[in-house]
């Protein structure tokens, strides 16, 4: 006798849950005569048995192994014989694990905002906590927790917010959690020229990948840097200004990232420009004006300073310093301006210094000079003497001229004519002054010359004797 197919617990859905990669065994319970055939299918299509899904005991069991969260789903279970047909429904869902989708990571920076992002995906979503060195991260005014716990906000950064942070992820699947490792950026200065390592000790399981960046843009050894030790060591051999900047290790593997911010400084000693400079001897006239310029570069910017025959110079008259030491400026020289001027630039990398000769030049001067021309008259057989003491920096050159022509002299004589505008002309390479006399001489003229030493012998017998002396006071004489 035939009895149609029945299934246990046919009139009601059965709902199974499984964990994601673990074994799922949905069973169907047929009975009849004669005894049905078992088909199984999902979502209307037969199931076939291979390996993903497996009929066990003339398909009494359809077997998943290692289940995914793409095998959840409707499952039936239907039983044929001559005798008729039933069938059940199974509704499988599977809890898969949490998967951390996008892990953002940021360097501490002080006073900056801080934003560390943790975006996680599982079935049942799964619900996020964070901790800081063991301890739970909570809302409060440095630290903000929003989009369901997806993101946290440290506001204006301090020192003390560095440490470990930890994004946990919890659902019925288990936990899981990411690790960032969150630092102060280290600040290194060093001098051009010289070599400069960065360490990145990175560890982990499996062990993380490095990769080095400056400003935000990859390095590479192709780029003029030496990666070594598996990125763990970033070397510059010869650091120039343009090194200067920020330099990151990013260290990531499956379990999160970490990452070291180093900031750079290089220092350059100063250097004294000396483009457009003809000469560092510097002349002007007493009264005149002069601007000395101390051209100083490097980083940090130099500070410059000024020194007078190595004192340093501290409003003197007359003498300025402007545009942040760039500039010395002398108005109205005098002779007390005149030495040696020494421009010194001083930063943390070292220092350069510069020297200006200055020589301020005084034009001459006659002493006791009157009213000119003076006019003379000497009697035949007398002496008469013309003198001209002068002075002025540098010492002056005297010269004398007879009716505005230079006197013709010899190793030992000088032989003149009689009356006549005798003038004597001091110069030097601030100008020149002359002095004048009107000589006549009275009485019988006479031929006569007399060649001992300087004397000077004037036609009628009347002599003259010129002499040209340095003193010790800067002038030079000529007298009889």
């Amino acid at each position: 006798m035939a009895v149609p197919p029945s299934i246990k617990g046919g009139n009601l859905t059965t709902e199974v849950t499984a964990f994601q990669d673990t074994t799922v065994k949905l069973e169907c319970e047929a009975r009849g005569v004669p005894l049905p055939t078992i088909t199984w299918y999902r979502k209307g299509a037969a199931v076939l048995s291979n390996r993903q899904t497996q009929y066990v005991e003339r398909g009494h069991f359809l077997k998943i192994p290692r289940v995914q969260a793409t095998d959840a789903g409707q499952y039936t279970c239907k039983v044929t014989s001559v005798a008729g047909s039933a069938e059940k429904n199974y509704e499988l869902e599977v809890y898969g694990k949490c998967l951390f989708v996008f892990v953002f990571l940021n360097t501490l920076i002080v006073a900056k905002s801080l934003i560390l992002e943790c975006e996680v995906a599982g079935h049942p979503p799964p619900s996020i906590t964070w901790l800081k060195d063991g301890v739970p991260v909570r809302d409060g005014e440095s630290v903000r927790v929003f989009e369901q716990g997806k993101k946290v906000e440290i506001v204006s950064a301090s020192i003390s917010d560095s440490g470990s942070y930890v994004c946990v992820a919890t659902s019925i699947a288990g936990d899981k959690e990411v690790k960032y490792e969150v630092r102060e950026t280290i600040n290194q200065t060093i001098l051009s020229g010289f070599p400069i390592e960065f360490e990145c000790k990175a560890t982990g399981s499996p062990l993380p990948a490095v990769s080095w960046s400056k400003d935000g843009r990859p390095l590479t050894s192709a780029t003029g840097v030496s990666v070594l030790k598996r990125g763990q060591v970033l070397k510059i051999e010869r650091v120039q200004l343009l090194d200067a900047g920020m330099y990151k290790c990013l260290a990531v593997n499956l379990a999160g990232a970490a990452e070291l911010l180093y900031s750079l400084q290089v220092f350059v000693p100063p250097i004294i420009s000396s483009r457009g400079r003809e000469t560092d001897d510097i002349t002007v006239i007493k009264g005149g004006n002069i601007t000395l310029d101390c051209a100083a570069e490097g980083v940090p910017k130099p500070a410059v300073s000024w020194l007078k025959d190595g004192r340093p110079i501290t409003g003197q008259h007359g003498a300025k310093v402007l545009n942040d030491g760039r500039l010395l400026q002398i108005r109205d020289a005098d002779v007390t301006d005149t030495g040696r001027y020494t421009c010194v630039s001083v930063n943390v990398a070292g220092q350069a210094d510069s020297k200006y000769d200055v020589s301020v030049h005084v034009p001459p001067s006659i002493l006791g000079q009157v009213q000119s021309p003076e006019n003379i008259s000497v009697v035949v057989k007398n002496t008469v003497a013309l003198s001209c003491e002068a002075s002025g920096i540098p010492f002056p050159t005297i010269s004398w001229l007879k009716n505005d022509q230079p006197i013709q002299t010899s190793s030992s004589v000088r032989i003149l004519s009689d009356t006549g505008r005798y003038s004597c002309l001091a110069s030097n390479s601030a100008g020149d002054r002359s002095r004048h006399y009107n000589l006549n001489v009275l009485g019988t003229k006479t031929s006569s010359v007399n060649s001992d030493g300087n004397v000077l012998i004037l036609s009628g017998s009347v002599s003259l004797t010129l002499c040209l002396h340095p003193t010790s006071s800067g002038t030079r004489t000529a007298e009889c």
